[in-house]
């Protein structure tokens, strides 16, 4: 996986130039970027331990895909 750090330039231009909603989106995905690794490596190694690869990662998938249907069912509403 490749991150980006956001330069403060960036960050402005996020500020000046999009929408409320375009600018909770960026910020979303920045977060998961950032920090999804460190979080979700102890999780999967966890889940690994007690009930495989097989079920740790059909969870970890189930898991994201519950996230990114909530958040963009939020995300929908707000544009409403």
């Amino acid at each position: 996986m490749v991150t980006i750090r956001l330069s403060k330039n960036f960050v402005y231009d996020v500020v000046a130039h999009f929408s409320v909603h375009d600018v909770v989106a960026l910020n979303i995905y920045y977060f998961t970027m950032m920090e999804g690794g460190g979080v979700l490596t102890p999780v999967i190694g966890y889940l690994i331990d007690r009930f495989g690869f097989t079920a740790a990662f059909a969870t970890a998938g189930g898991s994201l895909l519950t996230i990114t249907l909530l958040c963009s069912l939020w995300l929908w509403e707000k544009r409403n």
